[in-house]
């Protein structure tokens, strides 16, 4: 048998105890104080528990000292730990000095948010925002910001799945009736709570709870405080460069409805001219210098990129709206002016249609946003 799963088996032997008619509290942490000091560090967030009762208990800050000391030497050989254990080792770390900060000394906060950021890091289940969400929650509800920065952060812990009990719903404002509510009923409440902005949002957080991960969206509409990250995360590639770019509520929009139009009708019409047998950059090809002719034929094949790119983004919006001119005036002085290139209805039918384009670039600068404001 393994070192570790001696620690394992050990566990269990404490677990037994504690259910039975013999337990008492006091022995329960020398017994797992033992296996700790036989090198058995899974008991450590044991210990830390079990000091927590007994302050709660009794009042007696020794036995939080006494936990804290023993969570700061951490386990003297790490790789006893396996992954997942070195994980739930860091999170209850970052718990139990979250617990002291309030309890004891307001001193420890910055080595608490230092340790649930690194769980973080690491892990993409938000076990670590309850913590953090006690760490930021003021002693007063009239401390108004303090309280805010709480709720936000308690309600993106419930937002990844996890439990919250009946006093911190009561906190957050979400009806424990709405967790027992299915899907459907829940959508029926969102039709009857359009204009209501405040519902809306416990809606959306509890269909999140259970797994709703595409709700994440319509919520981030209505609360500029909620984190997309995690959603983005949990999306396919595609499907996450297309959220990150256009984002959902532009995607439905009567702006960008046209843009899709204008998108497809310009790869067409590039395709048309690139292998058009009188098209512009065939003519362009012969009668030009090389860079002249590398320069046209980047900007025609970049153009549609950039359509599909600039729909969230006033700098792409810009430079989409001056290539599309740039290209429309090359293609104008080509045709008409010094090169006499055979106009023919693909190449007029281009010119007009970069104009427009250049003008929408131009219109979407001044009224799209970056995604991410």
């Amino acid at each position: 048998m393994s070192k570790y799963d001696e620690y394992l088996k050990e566990l269990e032997e404490l677990s037994t105890y504690s259910e039975s008619e013999e337990f008492e509290i006091d022995k329960y942490l020398i017994k797992t104080y033992d296996y700790y000091k036989n090198g058995n560090f899974l008991a450590i967030p044991i210990i830390a528990e079990t000091c927590k009762i007994l302050y709660e208990k009794l009042n007696d800050k020794q036995y939080l000292d006494f936990a804290l000391n023993i969570f700061l030497l951490g386990p003297t050989n790490i790789l006893d730990l396996d992954f997942l254990d070195q994980n739930n080792f860091i999170l209850k770390k970052g718990e139990f000095l979250a617990y002291y900060t309030k309890k004891v000394d307001e001193s420890y906060k910055e080595l608490a948010l230092e340790t649930l950021n690194y769980y973080a890091n690491t892990n993409s289940d938000g076990r670590h925002l309850k913590a953090k969400a006690m760490l930021e929650k003021p002693s007063s509800e009239d401390d108004v910001l303090a309280m805010a920065l709480y709720k936000n952060i308690l309600l993106e812990y419930f937002s990844y799945g996890n439990t919250l009990d009946e006093n911190e719903l009561e906190e957050v404002g979400i009806p424990s009736s709405y967790l027992t509510m299915s899907n459907d009923e829940l959508l029926a409440l969102i039709k009857n709570n359009k204009d209501n902005i405040d519902e809306l949002k416990k809606i959306y957080y509890v269909l999140l709870n259970k797994g709703n991960i595409d709700y994440a969206y319509d919520l981030a509409e209505i609360d500029k405080t909620f984190i997309l990250d995690y959603y983005i995360s949990k999306r396919r590639p595609f499907e996450d460069y297309q959220a990150i770019i256009i984002g959902k509520s532009y995607k439905n929009s009567k702006v960008s409805k046209r843009f899709k139009i204008i998108f497809f009708i310009d790869i067409i019409i590039t395709l048309i001219i690139i292998f058009s047998r009188k098209g512009a950059i065939r003519h362009l090809m012969f009668m030009n210098g090389l860079v002249a002719n590398i320069f046209i034929v980047i900007i025609t094949l970049l153009i549609p990129f950039f359509l599909f790119l600039f729909r969230r983004s006033k700098g792409l919006s810009i430079a989409f709206g001056v290539l599309s001119l740039l290209s429309a005036t090359y293609y104008f002085y080509a045709s008409f002016i010094k090169l006499h290139i055979t106009a023919n209805f693909s190449i007029i039918l281009y010119i007009i249609l970069k104009i427009v384009c250049s003008i929408f670039g131009f219109i979407n600068a001044k009224k799209c946003k970056e995604f991410n404001q």
